[in-house]
């Protein structure tokens, strides 16, 4: 049997990406969640709905999926894993529908996705806000996945109709529900990328690819639209995008990735393309990049989120998917065509996630995130709070602790978002109620005026927890 489709070869290159994906899962990332992280298990437990709380940007398909899970913390878990999956399902779908000449889910296409994984971590910085970008909580590559899957399957596969049209209908309408911006993306990259297979470079097939994406957009706008959320297509002056351009480029710079590491990538990637004839491939992905960069840096969202380097995760990721490929289809052919070329790629990736993650153990893990949303517990549980009014990473991060910790206590975070709650908390007899918060925190009588609470006095306070109780009677 040859070495493409091993049975034994594809198991042990199977197992080293799952490995290695459970490996970064069940480690320290999970130290590093934040309000925005932790009320993902909020929205599949207490109240699921099809987009993140108070924002019809992002569509909620993890949570729905962890709807069954009723524990927070391992409900934390299977998200972030999902998440995890997802980014390495990017890798895996760019080595089976780009950069080859004949697409195929084969030896050659495993060891090379397990030799990416390794590049790009060493590209990556670790950090807190890696690990929230990438794998606790933004949905950029989990959306991502599905157009690629969509663009392979469309021009470079050859199924049959209609399997050739509605399995790419059917991911890019996820895709466009879990992240809007990837439809002008989407978009692009059918409209620009070459046909592998001859019978589909027609004309016709290539408008009704088109088409699939654009009714595909169509529909998942006008589904969101029906759901409230903030105006984030607004433009920035044109002359303002370079100074954001260079904002967002030194963030990405100082908390995501190195930024020589990169540039050695990139230029082996541009050194390798040139000589085994992979450039259109690397070219498209990289201008789509600059493009979607650019596109970024001009939108009031994101200067209105001062910049956030997690703005850049998708154009980040269209460079380093197609760089990290060619580099280790190189390696691949140093190494041979034999089985322990690519054995030695399984085995890479196992050692560098040990190395980076350690041994996957989830009891660490739920330690670890419990650890994470415990900053304020002491204060709140010497007051006996009930309701936490104000600062909103403070609120979210100590609601889900006390669910997942102390089930029979009662705390309500009342802050942005909690909207979606107002029966929970409301449903509290007022004299049963334990107003807290942050002490000097500012942001306290903005939400009691925008929950129609009552003006607090202060009467005590706990480790930098305040309690409060109405000035005047109910």
């Amino acid at each position: 049997m040859k070495d493409g489709h091993n049975p034994w070869l594809m198991a042990l290159l199977l197992l080293s990406l799952l490995f290695a994906a459970v490996s970064i899962n069940f480690s320290w990332v999970q130290g590093h969640h934040n309000s925005d992280t932790l009320l993902l298990p909020l929205i599949s437990i207490e109240r699921y709905t099809p987009y993140y709380w108070g924002d019809n940007r992002y569509g909620m398909l993890v949570p729905l999926l962890a709807t069954p899970i009723r524990d927070y913390v391992w409900n934390t878990l299977f998200q972030t894993q999902i998440l995890t999956l997802a980014a390495f399902g990017c890798v895996v779908a760019f080595h089976v529908w780009y950069l080859r000449p004949k697409p195929a889910f084969d030896v050659e296409a495993l060891s090379g996705a397990c030799l990416s994984v390794v590049l790009i971590l060493l590209v990556l910085r670790p950090t807190p806000r890696t690990a929230e970008i990438f794998v606790l909580a933004h949905p950029y590559l989990l959306s991502l996945l599905p157009v690629l899957i969509a663009a392979g399957v469309l021009l470079r596969s050859q199924w049959r109709l209609p399997a050739r049209l509605l399995l790419p209908f059917a991911a890019l309408l996820a895709a466009f529900w879990i992240n809007r911006s990837m439809a002008p993306l989407a978009l692009a990259l059918v409209a620009v990328l070459p046909a592998a297979m001859p019978y589909i470079k027609s004309v016709p097939v290539r408008l009704a690819s088109l088409a699939i994406v654009v009714t595909a957009a169509v529909l998942a706008f006008a589904y969101g639209a029906g759901f409230p959320g903030s105006d984030a297509t607004a433009l920035v002056p044109l002359q303002t995008v370079p100074s954001a351009v260079a904002a967002l480029a030194t963030k990405t710079a100082e908390h995501i990735v190195h930024p020589f590491r990169l540039a050695v990538l990139l230029v082996a990637a541009a050194l390798v393309c040139k000589r085994v004839g992979h450039s259109i491939d690397t070219l498209i992905f990289l201008s789509l990049a600059v493009g979607l960069a650019a596109a970024m840096a001009s939108l009031k969202w994101v200067q209105a989120g001062q910049f956030e380097p997690r703005y850049w995760t998708s154009p980040l990721a269209l460079v380093l998917l197609p760089s990290a490929a060619a580099v280790s289809q190189l390696v691949l052919r140093v190494l041979g065509p034999e089985t322990a070329g690519k054995i030695v790629s399984a085995l890479g990736l196992l050692l560098a996630a040990v190395l980076g993650f350690g041994i996957p153990s989830p009891g660490t893990a739920r330690h670890t995130v419990v650890s994470a949303s415990a900053v304020h517990q002491r204060g709140i549980i010497a007051l006996r709070c009930t309701h936490f009014v104000g600062n909103y990473a403070a609120g979210w991060q100590a609601a889900f602790h006390q669910r997942a910790t102390r089930p029979e206590k009662s705390l309500h975070a009342l802050t942005m978002r909690a909207e979606v709650l107002a029966n929970q908390w409301n449903a509290v007899p007022p004299d049963l109620r334990v107003y807290c918060g942050l002490c000097g925190d500012p942001e306290r009588e903005f939400y009691e005026h925008h929950f129609g609470l009552p003006k607090m006095k202060l009467i005590g306070k706990s480790d930098g927890i305040c309690v409060y109780e109405p000035s005047a009677s109910w």
